[in-house]
């Protein structure tokens, strides 16, 4: 069921759950995605909080490097990635940060479908009609 998301493959498919294991430890995909290490970092001091648009990097260092190389394929056979992608970039975000976020996207889409147990569906909307 993960390699029916474009952009994740069979060896992201095994290195993920080499390093995750059960996906059910997970509360939802945001503390999927903060064990992992590409949720956004503040930096703090005092009553002074800056966001000084880095990652957190407290993670696993192949699974974050992996998932970025995941979000440049992505972008090309991703539909739902690749509309994020360019939205993020037309909003004069950089590359790189538009990459990650791409992944974060991933790590969500890939959460939902192991947590559901169905295949990826492009452009699924759960609005009803």
């Amino acid at each position: 069921m993960a390699c029916s998301i474009p952009g994740i493959g069979l060896e992201t498919s095994l290195k993920f759950f080499t390093h995750v294991g059960n996906i059910e430890r997970f509360g939802s995909s945001r503390s999927l995605i903060s064990w992992i290490g590409l949720t956004p970092r503040n930096a703090q001091s005092g009553t002074s909080i800056h966001k000084n648009g880095s990652i957190s990097r407290m993670g696993c260092t192949r699974l974050r490097g992996q998932f970025y190389m995941c979000a440049v394929v992505a972008i090309k056979y991703n539909p739902d990635c690749r509309s994020f992608y360019t939205r993020l970039k037309e909003s004069g975000k950089p590359s790189k940060v538009a990459l990650i976020a791409v992944a974060n996207k991933l790590l969500r889409q890939l959460y939902a479908v192991l947590t559901k147990k169905e295949a990826y569906v492009p452009n699924f909307c759960t609005k009803a009609s």
